[in-house]
Protein backbone atom coordinates (compact mmCIF):
# COMPACT_ATOMS: atom_id res chain seq x y z
CA UNK A 1 0.00 0.00 0.00
CA UNK A 2 1.17 3.31 -0.88
CA UNK A 3 0.71 6.57 0.79
CA UNK A 4 -2.18 8.50 -0.48
CA UNK A 5 -1.97 12.13 -1.08
CA UNK A 6 -4.76 14.00 0.57
CA UNK A 7 -6.34 16.69 -1.44
CA UNK A 8 -7.07 19.92 0.19
CA UNK A 9 -10.33 21.70 -0.62
CA UNK A 10 -8.65 25.04 -0.73
CA UNK A 11 -5.82 24.32 -3.12
CA UNK A 12 -6.00 27.63 -4.88
CA UNK A 13 -7.82 28.66 -8.02
CA UNK A 14 -7.39 25.36 -9.83
CA UNK A 15 -8.79 22.82 -7.48
CA UNK A 16 -11.82 20.67 -6.79
CA UNK A 17 -14.19 23.68 -6.55
CA UNK A 18 -13.70 24.37 -10.25
CA UNK A 19 -15.68 21.26 -11.16
CA UNK A 20 -18.76 22.38 -9.17
CA UNK A 21 -21.36 23.76 -11.58
CA UNK A 22 -23.84 26.51 -10.68
CA UNK A 23 -25.94 29.30 -12.13
CA UNK A 24 -24.60 32.75 -12.37
CA UNK A 25 -26.82 35.74 -11.79
CA UNK A 26 -26.72 36.56 -15.50
CA UNK A 27 -27.92 33.08 -16.48
CA UNK A 28 -30.73 33.31 -13.94
CA UNK A 29 -31.84 36.71 -15.28
CA UNK A 30 -31.77 35.50 -18.89
CA UNK A 31 -33.84 32.40 -18.11
CA UNK A 32 -36.36 34.55 -16.20
CA UNK A 33 -36.58 36.93 -19.14
CA UNK A 34 -37.09 34.06 -21.58
CA UNK A 35 -39.86 32.52 -19.44
CA UNK A 36 -41.54 35.93 -19.14
CA UNK A 37 -41.59 36.34 -22.93
CA UNK A 38 -43.09 32.84 -23.34
CA UNK A 39 -45.78 33.51 -20.70
CA UNK A 40 -46.63 36.88 -22.30
CA UNK A 41 -47.06 35.16 -25.67
CA UNK A 42 -49.31 32.49 -24.20
CA UNK A 43 -51.41 35.05 -22.32
CA UNK A 44 -51.79 37.21 -25.45
CA UNK A 45 -52.99 34.14 -27.34
CA UNK A 46 -55.48 33.39 -24.55
CA UNK A 47 -56.86 36.94 -24.56
CA UNK A 48 -57.22 36.90 -28.36
CA UNK A 49 -59.03 33.56 -28.29
CA UNK A 50 -61.41 34.81 -25.57
CA UNK A 51 -62.22 37.91 -27.62
CA UNK A 52 -62.85 35.77 -30.70
CA UNK A 53 -65.08 33.44 -28.67
CA UNK A 54 -67.25 36.29 -27.37
CA UNK A 55 -67.48 37.88 -30.82
CA UNK A 56 -68.55 34.63 -32.45
CA UNK A 57 -71.02 33.89 -29.64
CA UNK A 58 -72.68 37.27 -30.23
CA UNK A 59 -72.84 36.68 -33.99
CA UNK A 60 -74.39 33.25 -33.49
CA UNK A 61 -77.02 34.74 -31.15
CA UNK A 62 -77.90 37.43 -33.69
CA UNK A 63 -77.96 34.96 -36.57
CA UNK A 64 -80.19 32.52 -34.72
CA UNK A 65 -82.72 35.19 -33.73
CA UNK A 66 -82.80 36.79 -37.18
CA UNK A 67 -83.14 33.44 -38.94
CA UNK A 68 -86.15 32.58 -36.79
CA UNK A 69 -87.78 35.94 -37.56
CA UNK A 70 -87.02 35.62 -41.27
CA UNK A 71 -88.43 32.07 -41.43
CA UNK A 72 -91.55 33.22 -39.58
CA UNK A 73 -92.15 36.04 -42.07
CA UNK A 74 -91.28 33.83 -45.05
CA UNK A 75 -93.62 31.03 -43.94
CA UNK A 76 -96.57 33.39 -43.54
CA UNK A 77 -95.74 35.36 -46.67
CA UNK A 78 -95.77 32.15 -48.70
CA UNK A 79 -99.22 31.35 -47.30
CA UNK A 80 -100.57 34.80 -48.16
CA UNK A 81 -103.08 34.62 -50.97
CA UNK A 82 -102.85 37.07 -53.85
CA UNK A 83 -101.54 37.69 -57.32
CA UNK A 84 -99.89 40.47 -59.33
CA UNK A 85 -103.15 42.43 -59.53
CA UNK A 86 -104.02 41.94 -55.88
CA UNK A 87 -100.89 41.12 -53.82
CA UNK A 88 -101.38 39.75 -50.31
CA UNK A 89 -98.81 42.18 -48.91
CA UNK A 90 -99.44 45.71 -47.81
CA UNK A 91 -96.51 47.83 -46.68
CA UNK A 92 -97.86 50.83 -44.79
CA UNK A 93 -94.37 52.00 -43.75
CA UNK A 94 -90.94 50.63 -44.63
CA UNK A 95 -90.89 48.81 -41.27
CA UNK A 96 -94.52 47.54 -41.26
CA UNK A 97 -95.82 44.60 -43.28
CA UNK A 98 -99.37 43.27 -43.39
CA UNK A 99 -100.08 39.88 -44.97
CA UNK A 100 -103.60 38.86 -45.97
CA UNK A 101 -104.01 35.21 -45.09
CA UNK A 102 -107.69 34.96 -46.08
CA UNK A 103 -110.75 37.22 -46.15
CA UNK A 104 -110.85 37.58 -42.37
CA UNK A 105 -107.22 37.17 -41.20
CA UNK A 106 -104.36 39.61 -41.58
CA UNK A 107 -100.93 39.14 -40.00
CA UNK A 108 -98.86 42.21 -39.16
CA UNK A 109 -95.09 42.56 -38.70
CA UNK A 110 -93.82 45.83 -37.30
CA UNK A 111 -90.63 47.23 -35.80
CA UNK A 112 -91.52 48.67 -32.38
CA UNK A 113 -88.67 50.27 -30.40
CA UNK A 114 -85.82 47.73 -30.73
CA UNK A 115 -88.00 44.71 -31.41
CA UNK A 116 -89.62 43.07 -34.43
CA UNK A 117 -93.21 42.33 -33.40
CA UNK A 118 -95.77 39.95 -34.89
CA UNK A 119 -99.53 40.35 -34.53
CA UNK A 120 -101.84 37.55 -35.70
CA UNK A 121 -105.14 39.24 -34.98
CA UNK A 122 -105.31 38.04 -31.38
CA UNK A 123 -104.80 40.15 -28.30
CA UNK A 124 -100.99 40.21 -28.03
CA UNK A 125 -97.99 41.25 -30.09
CA UNK A 126 -95.24 38.61 -30.11
CA UNK A 127 -91.56 39.56 -30.26
CA UNK A 128 -89.83 37.50 -32.93
CA UNK A 129 -86.27 38.22 -31.76
CA UNK A 130 -86.46 38.85 -28.00
CA UNK A 131 -82.77 38.22 -27.19
CA UNK A 132 -81.35 40.92 -29.47
CA UNK A 133 -82.02 44.51 -30.47
CA UNK A 134 -83.52 44.81 -33.93
CA UNK A 135 -82.08 48.07 -35.17
CA UNK A 136 -83.50 48.17 -38.68
CA UNK A 137 -86.31 46.47 -40.59
CA UNK A 138 -87.18 47.18 -44.21
CA UNK A 139 -89.95 45.64 -46.26
CA UNK A 140 -90.34 46.49 -49.95
CA UNK A 141 -92.18 45.22 -52.98
CA UNK A 142 -90.83 44.90 -56.51
CA UNK A 143 -93.75 43.74 -58.60
CA UNK A 144 -95.12 40.78 -56.67
CA UNK A 145 -91.79 40.04 -54.96
CA UNK A 146 -91.52 40.85 -51.26
CA UNK A 147 -87.98 41.74 -50.13
CA UNK A 148 -87.00 41.80 -46.46
CA UNK A 149 -83.98 43.25 -44.67
CA UNK A 150 -83.53 42.85 -40.90
CA UNK A 151 -80.54 44.20 -38.96
CA UNK A 152 -79.85 42.96 -35.44
CA UNK A 153 -77.43 44.02 -32.71
CA UNK A 154 -76.11 42.12 -29.73
CA UNK A 155 -73.32 43.42 -27.52
CA UNK A 156 -70.95 45.12 -29.98
CA UNK A 157 -71.87 43.01 -33.03
CA UNK A 158 -74.19 43.86 -35.94
CA UNK A 159 -75.59 41.46 -38.53
CA UNK A 160 -78.03 42.01 -41.42
CA UNK A 161 -80.15 39.27 -42.97
CA UNK A 162 -81.82 39.62 -46.38
CA UNK A 163 -84.64 37.58 -47.88
CA UNK A 164 -87.21 37.61 -50.66
CA UNK A 165 -90.31 35.60 -51.54
CA UNK A 166 -93.35 35.44 -53.78
CA UNK A 167 -96.87 34.85 -52.48
CA UNK A 168 -98.86 31.72 -53.19
CA UNK A 169 -100.95 32.45 -56.29
CA UNK A 170 -104.66 33.01 -55.69
CA UNK A 171 -105.46 30.19 -58.11
CA UNK A 172 -103.97 27.68 -55.61
CA UNK A 173 -106.45 28.40 -52.79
Amino acid sequence: MGIRKSRSISTGTRGPLDSIKGLTLLELLLSTLLLSVVFLGVSALYVASQKLFFTQTAKVAISSELQYAMEHIYKNAMQGIGDAGNPPYYISASDTLEITMNESTTYTYKKVANQLRFYNGGSNWESLAPKIDVSKVEFSMVGNLLTISIEGRYRDQILTLYGACYPRPASFK
